[in-house]
């Protein structure tokens, strides 16, 4: 969920000492860590996800009785983004109903955000995942949110040099941001209008630019979880048996060193509906189910 893991990791820095003073985020971290945990255990697993589907409907209960008051807090904000991470290491459905309440509230409290260290990690992280999750929203919300360019969007990545501005990190921060930018350009061009024949033309030659940018990232790199939403892009827009497997690939590489079931689930709900379905993959990333990134 960081670009790369510092000693200025936020969900170390800003959540862990907020799980002392505020219950609920002290629940969510508990539940999320249970979910990883439980992978292995899967009486953990089991116990966290009863927890978490118990708080997800303790705030939609909230939401839903105009409650806003219980809800226009920080810390609240701070679970709704640790929800998000228990979607993705679980492969749950829930998260566009919690996407949307992120963004909502962040919208409510706007005029309160300042750029004191926690929320501006938080502000970060709620821009990271507004644009990893608007192509599993629909693509009107996908086109309204990519159009606005990456470096809105960017701030999880270029944050890591204003602690570490060695030229490693610099290096892996414009990889991430700019293969980001090619396939968020991979995305758009299929919802241009044209001819397929143009379509291809266009997304085959950024696939290609894309594939050069990361063929020495491997798997264990430091970073290389921050590629998981430009594979699945890849393997969504290849049209050649050689370029979905090379993103195949690399997703199941990282998987394997993190753990999270959004991405296995991903791939077989998308090689699921490119099936079943004759329409742009564009349209049908929302009936994956599951949000990758």
């Amino acid at each position: 969920m960081v670009a790369i893991d510092t000693q200025f990791n936020g969900y170390r820095t800003v959540l862990l000492p907020w799980a002392y003073h505020h219950p609920d985020v002290r629940r969510a971290i508990c539940i999320v860590s249970a979910l990883h945990l439980g992978q292995k255990t899967p009486g953990l697993c089991e116990k966290a996800q009863r927890g978490r589907l118990r708080m997800i409907t303790e705030f939609r209960h909230r939401a839903e009785t105009d409650d806003w008051s219980e809800i226009l807090v920080l810390s609240h904000w701070a679970v709704i983004i640790l929800f998000l991470v228990a979607e993705m290491i679980s492969g749950g459905d829930d998260f566009s109903y919690l996407v949307k309440m992120l963004l909502s509230l962040v919208d409510a409290i706007d005029a309160q955000i300042t750029s004191a260290a926690p929320m501006a990690f938080l502000l970060q992280q709620t821009r990271m995942i507004q644009f990893f999750s608007c192509p599993f929203l629909g693509e009107s919300e996908a086109i309204n949110t990519l159009t606005k360019g990456v470096r809105f969007y960017s701030g999880w990545v270029s944050t890591v040099l204003e602690h570490y501005p060695d030229q490693i990190r610099q290096d892996m921060v414009f990889r991430i941001i700019r293969a980001m930018e090619l396939a968020s350009d991979i995305y758009l061009q299929q919802t241009l209008p044209g001819s397929l024949d143009q379509q291809f033309a266009g997304t085959s030659a950024d696939i290609q630019l894309l594939k050069s940018l990361v063929e020495d990232v491997q798997c264990d790199t430091p970073g290389s979880p921050g590629f998981v939403w430009v594979y699945f892009i890849g393997v969504a827009s290849s049209r050649t048996v050689d370029d979905r497997e090379f993103f195949r690939r690399r997703l199941m590489g990282i998987h394997s060193q993190i753990g999270f079931n959004n991405i296995t689930l991903g791939l077989s709900g998308l090689d699921r509906v490119c099936r079943d379905s004759g329409g742009r993959w564009t349209e049908m990333l929302p009936s994956v189910a599951t949000l990758v990134m």
